[in-house]
């Protein structure tokens, strides 16, 4: 085949090969929609030259069934996007390109019941981001699809720094103004050793494992330290699980924002409070242990650890990797610092004010915090960007965060706390016991649709 074939293949090409010194100085960008058109007519006149001497061997086989089925041309697009994805992923794995690959590709292409060729969204996406030069096109390729079919809508799943920051302002809104009542709460972080946390990633069984002991470690250490309370009384939390860190690492750890105390039922259908206190270090310290000694046995139960890994957990120092944090406190009256805890265990694993560019190429990802190793910051080429981003886009269908205790749908008690969370509600006092009962404004309101806060 020669080139001059091509082009007349590719009427589309036509209008911007008639200035070549034009074209030839002209950018195409993946955002605008355009194709690199050289790219395209080399890629032609490589997947024709394998053709033609049969490289790999049965790759001139595997082309004519699939020519039959779906034309000369759209099979030789499918011939490009098996070389796409071998190249892709040899560069991602840090191998080696195998020939075998590239033909089993195409023969499962040939052997597909689709027609005519279609592109995959995974192809389509390494070939926008094999295009990428900077961060802007970086990340428009990633998010492209989000912002010009949602219209900043906040329903797009991932990485899009504007739904994901909208979906933050909005949980935390909500969380503040409806659902948290107007009583001094404890944040709790959870982190565990990397050994577990890949397991915690990728099995959504042993993540409910993980966070059950980690609640169930917080309500032990809280109901001694509530004066009054009994053996029926129950938290209230609202848990986010975080799946990143500070550089664009998978780090699975937990945040739950925890009231500082425990509630009961009385007679009259409402909540009593019973504040907490004394919650030290050495209480802390008891919560961990306990944490670190429950999740060990599950893991060994579970087969994830041996048993000398699991004693070598078990008994080395520093936590043995597992850490429980509860430092930090806001009291009743510090509305708005809750509202900025909120949005901090709501908050996006992306932000663009975070990334800047060094060269045309390479870029710089800075973070307020250190990330692995001390680094507050990291060097990526676009096509590594796109990869930890990729890595970092929440599963499908699971909730970003959870209710628990006092606060979990469809408990009793629920009605009545909630109901003191209304911005018209005055702070309670966290040194006495305190009845809880939703005012009949209130109650009517949590039938109601709740009023947004944010307009817009």
């Amino acid at each position: 085949m020669k080139a001059a074939d091509l082009i007349l293949q590719h009427p589309e090409y036509h209008a911007l090969l008639e200035d070549p010194a034009t074209a030839i100085e002209q950018e195409f960008s993946p955002e605008s929609g355009q194709m690199n058109p050289f790219l395209h007519l080399s890629l032609h006149l490589t997947v024709a030259e394998q053709v033609s001497i049969d490289q790999p061997p049965g790759l001139r086989s595997a082309y004519q069934t699939l020519r039959s089925r779906v034309g000369d041309h759209e099979g030789a697009h499918a011939l490009l996007e098996c070389l796409d994805e071998t190249i892709w992923r040899a560069e991602r794995h840090g191998q080696a390109m195998g020939a075998n690959a590239d033909l089993e590709c195409v023969r499962r292409a040939a052997a597909s019941s689709a027609a005519p060729w279609q592109r995959t969204a995974a192809a389509a996406r390494r070939g926008a981001a094999g295009q990428c030069r900077r961060i802007g096109r970086a990340v428009a390729a990633v998010i492209q699809g989000c912002l010009n079919s949602q219209h900043y809508s906040g329903k797009c799943r991932g990485v899009c720094p504007s739904c994901t920051t909208r979906r933050m302002v909005e949980t935390a809104a909500h969380l503040a103004d409806h659902v948290i009542a107007r009583l001094p709460v404890r944040q709790w972080v959870l982190s565990v050793p990397t050994r577990l946390r890949d397991y915690l990633e990728h099995d959504p069984a042993v993540l409910n494992v993980a966070l059950h002991i980690f609640l169930t470690a917080i309500e032990r250490v809280l109901r001694p330290h509530s004066p009054g309370a009994s053996a029926a009384s129950r938290p209230g939390a609202v848990i986010f699980i975080h799946r990143f860190g500070a550089l664009l690492n998978t780090h699975l750890h937990f945040h739950c924002i925890v009231v500082d105390g425990v509630f009961e039922g009385d007679a009259q259908d409402g909540a009593v409070l019973h504040p907490a206190s004394g919650l030290d270090a050495s209480a802390i310290g008891k919560a961990q242990a306990a944490v670190r000694r429950r999740l060990l046995r599950a893991a060994l139960r579970r087969g994830l650890l041996s048993a000398d890994d699991a004693q070598v957990m078990a008994e080395g120092g520093d936590g043995g990797g597992f850490s429980v944090d509860a430092q930090l406190r806001i009291e009743a009256r510090e509305r708005d610092g809750l509202e900025r805890l909120l949005r901090y265990g709501s908050r996006p694993a992306f932000a663009l004010e975070r990334p800047r560019e060094i060269d045309p190429d390479p870029l710089v990802h800075e973070s307020v915090k250190r990330g692995p190793g001390g680094s507050v910051s990291l060097m990526l080429t676009p096509m590594q960007l796109l990869d930890r981003l990729a890595a970092l886009i929440p599963p499908p269908s699971k909730h970003r965060h959870r209710y628990h205790g006092v606060l979990a749908p469809n408990l009793p008690l629920r009605e009545a706390v909630t109901a003191r969370a209304h911005p018209t509600e005055r702070a309670v006092a966290p040194t006495r016991i305190e009845s809880l009962r939703p005012h009949a404004a209130a109650a009517e309101s949590l039938h109601r649709q709740a009023d947004q806060r944010i307009a817009w």
